[in-house]
């Protein structure tokens, strides 16, 4: 696609994702250190999303996740933030933006993560009032939703009908105000 790093060395390549039209990966420059990319099959599409560390520091951007076709999750490093979530929208935004909202301030827990059998157990801060659980796999479809019908924790979750692998997890509130998000990776025996 492109000779990101020019010469006889490599950008080592790493972490591939792909959505209906993009194409992420990261990538190592002497210049950026490894940060991530997207292309769209061309030389003049095969962009540096954008540096996160400044400069030659690497955030070694790691747990590629796209919850839709349009925004891209991943953890990665920056001198201002350490490591925390970001979110990018290559269709709405010019860069990435860093969401250490998502779980600076962990309201709730679910355990076990991995989870090894058909349930796991939600448990939330009393100043919270959860009241729907949704995973959405790695395609950006619901796969499951549960609402909670009582309001006391640990709630357990089913995940009898759910494909080992990863899972993003979106606890709402009554009118639909979103109260958290974790990954679930699902490793039943």
């Amino acid at each position: 696609l492109k000779d990101i790093l020019p010469g006889t060395a490599s950008s080592y390549p790493l972490l591939f994702l792909s959505t209906d039209s993009l194409f992420y990966f990261t990538a190592f420059t002497e210049e950026f250190g490894r940060e991530l990319w997207q292309t769209d099959g061309t030389i003049e599409g095969t962009i540096m999303v954008q540096d996160v560390c400044k400069g030659p520091c690497s955030s070694t951007p790691v747990n590629l996740f796209a919850l839709s076709q349009d925004k891209l999750f991943f953890k990665a490093y920056s001198l201002e933030w350490g490591i925390e979530p970001w979110v990018y929208d290559p269709y709405n935004t010019t860069s990435a933006l860093p969401r250490p909202e998502m779980y600076r301030v962990k309201k709730f827990c679910i355990y076990p993560n991995p989870a090894f059998n058909n349930v796991i157990n939600l448990t939330w801060d009393s100043s919270i009032n959860p009241a729907l659980v949704e995973l959405i796999d790695i395609n950006g479809r619901l796969c499951a939703s549960q609402v909670l019908e009582k309001q006391s924790a640990p709630y357990e979750i089913s995940l009898s009908e759910l494909n080992i692998g990863p899972y993003f997890m979106k606890i709402s509130d009554q009118n639909g105000q979103i109260l958290g998000s974790d990954i679930l990776i699902i490793q039943k025996n």
